[in-house]
C-alpha cells in the first residue's frame, strides 16, 4: 500500500518541532506524516559512518542535484545533513535520523 503524502505542519507542531535547538528554528516541510503532538527536547549530531556520508560529499552527484532542485526559488544559505532527535534518554525517539536541514533567511518563507 502507497503511504499517504505528507500534509504540511500545523502551527503547533512548526513552533515546537525543534524545541531545545538554537535559534529555535521552525519546521516548515517534512516528508513524513508522522506527528505524536508531543514536545521534547532536539539536538543535532554530525553524521559519521552512514550510506549518505560518500552520496552527499559528491558535490557533483545526483543527491546534491536533487535537494538543489527541489529548493530552487528558497532563499537558502546553508544545507547540512546533521542526525536529530530527542534529548530524553527515556523517550520512545531515541533513534535520530539523517535528515538534510536547509537553512534560510528569517522570514523568507511562510
Amino acid at each position: 500500500m502507497a503511504e499517504p503524502p505528507a500534509v504540511p505542519p500545523s502551527r503547533k507542531e512548526s513552533c515546537a518541532y525543534y524545541t531545545g535547538l538554537l535559534d529555535c528554528p521552525t519546521l516548515v516541510g517534512r516528508s513524513t506524516i508522522v506527528y505524536d503532538n508531543e514536545v521534547y527536547e532536539k539536538l543535532l549530531d554530525p553524521v559519521e559512518k552512514h550510506a549518505v556520508v560518500p552520496l552527499w560529499n559528491d558535490s557533483a552527484g545526483p543527491l546534491r542535484r536533487k535537494i538543489r532542485e527541489v529548493v530552487k526559488g528558497v532563499d537558502w544559505n546553508a544545507i547540512d545533513i546533521f542526525r536529530c532527535g530527542s534529548t530524553s534518554l527515556g523517550h520512545c525517539h531515541l533513534v535520530r535520523p539523517v535528515i538534510p536541514f536547509v537553512s534560510v533567511e528569517p522570514g523568507s518563507i511562510t
